[in-house]
């Protein structure tokens, strides 16, 4: 999909056609698309029109003769199942040498529409537009928002611990899983996003005057930000899982003991009942010759019993 925008009276508008200081947006775009952008815009390669169709396409910074290309990581929340994940995909952002801005991506991105930046709400500064600056914030505040989300949902899962059995319990592994992958993701594009920027803000094309070097700062303030909340995050995942196996070997040592106690207990019956049924002369067994000499046997096993589970919880065994 194709979509144009100009400067008009200070606001932006939809448009037909590219004019200098154009806003070109390419959503998963057809190949006549992206042969019109080429030559109407001039020099640019069509490779670099298709570098974020790859979804494993690196964060990368070029300058060639006639545009720069930048590509970076932008952050996509979706569903897996009923499970709510986070994954990153490329955006490539070209600027001409006409003060165009084409942006290239697979998927359309929430970040440039209703959630996020729409490109008619852009910022406008002497006659320029900043639409590169507020869509590389709006990025930056979504790694943010959704490294939120991703330990809201861990400090949920903490909170829960002492009321889940064990099913429940499986399913937060899995819940903390999910979100250990998203934080993953979402570090590791963050870093290269970071190293880009930060490589980016060098360049003479990109901090053209001084109002271009603040809105650059405020944006690397926020990438490094969020690069520092997702390592935060992710050490408190680890911590987490940490802590969920040892309340697990907990469980399991818990209930070993409890097994190891019962067959304690249950071993002084069986012994008893051992005793009497070995084949020897019935005068020397104990009440063989009463008439309650079961019940007294019964009666004797119970008493050992009950005086075994008293020296078990005594010791915390039990």
């Amino acid at each position: 999909m194709l979509t144009i925008y100009g400067v008009t009276k200070g606001h932006l508008e939809e448009r037909q056609h590219i004019a200098p200081r154009s806003l070109v947006r390419l959503t998963n775009p057809e190949d006549w698309e992206i042969d019109y952008v080429r030559k109407t815009c001039g020099g640019i390669d069509g490779n670099d029109l298709r570098a974020a169709m790859d979804d494993e396409e690196p964060s990368r910074f070029e300058e060639n003769g006639a545009y720069t290309l930048l590509v970076v990581d932008v952050p996509v929340p979706e569903l897996h199942g009923k499970t709510q994940a986070y994954r990153t995909y490329p955006l490539a952002i070209i600027t001409t040498a006409k003060s165009s801005v084409i942006t290239t991506s697979r998927i359309d991105f929430a970040a440039l529409d209703s959630s996020g930046i729409d490109p008619r709400k852009v910022t406008i500064i002497d006659g320029k537009t900043r639409f590169v600056y507020d869509l590389l914030m709006h990025m930056a505040t979504a790694y943010q928002r959704y490294l939120r989300d991703i330990e809201s949902r861990r400090a949920r899962l903490v909170e829960g611990l002492n009321h889940t059995s064990r099913r429940t319990r499986v399913s937060d592994l899995v819940t903390l899983h999910s979100l250990e992958t998203d934080i993953v993701y979402l570090e590791t594009s963050l870093s290269g996003n970071r190293a880009i920027l930060e490589r980016a803000a060098r360049s003479p094309r990109i901090l053209a005057d001084k109002t271009d070097e603040t809105l650059f700062d405020d944006v690397l303030i926020e990438i490094r930000q969020a690069d520092e909340m997702a390592r935060t995050y992710r050490q408190l995942i680890t911590s987490t899982r940490e802590l969920f196996s040892s309340v697990m070997d907990n469980g399991l040592n818990t209930t070993m003991k409890l097994l190891a106690a019962i067959t304690i207990v249950l071993a002084i019956p069986t012994m008893i009942a051992g005793f009497y049924g070995m084949n020897v002369d019935s005068a020397g067994m104990p009440f063989a010759d009463s008439p309650f000499g079961f019940l007294i046997v019964i009666v004797l096993s119970l008493v050992l019993c009950i005086i075994a589970v008293r020296i078990l919880r005594n010791r915390n065994l039990l």
